[in-house]
């Protein structure tokens, strides 16, 4: 592979390493939360995605993309998650409701389609790096965070 091809790949490798960690986190709250607290399964849901997506942000922003942001750039990460959490939710309830399947099996389905969506809006919106280009602008930084 080309080396000016190497950085993109290596930013989306990384991207869905923590992406897949930060989701066996939010099946665990998910399951924990709807199996033994019997939380509503959609509740449960959202509260899950919460903690995946500010774990995410504080490890994406070191280790994927080797930015310094600012934690004020979480915004950013919450717009881009609430596109994600619409798409998680929509396909997670249509799963269970209309295709009869297990709860977590349906959440997995979403993952998959918002886990497309918040890398290329993670990377355009909170971190201002073109997602398939090697070029990296600088973005507010913030070195006491």
């Amino acid at each position: 592979m080309p080396s000016h091809l190497n950085e993109p790949f290596l930013r989306f490798v990384r991207y869905n390493v923590v992406n897949v960690i930060t989701f066996a986190l939010d099946l665990a709250i998910i399951f924990i939360l709807t199996q033994f607290l019997h939380v509503f399964y959609l509740i449960s849901v959202v509260i899950g995605f919460i903690c995946e997506v500010v774990t995410m942000f504080l490890i994406n922003r070191k280790w994927t993309f080797g930015k310094d942001v600012a934690l004020t750039r979480m915004g950013y990460t919450a717009l881009v998650a609430s596109v994600s959490l619409i798409i998680i939710t929509t396909i997670t309830y249509v799963g269970v409701h209309f295709f009869d399947l297990y709860y977590l099996l349906a959440r997995l389905f979403a993952g998959a389609f918002a886990a497309l969506w918040s890398y290329f809006g993670d990377s355009h919106f909170t971190f201002n790096v073109p997602p398939l280009s090697s070029s990296a602008p600088e973005i507010e930084t913030n070195r006491a965070l």
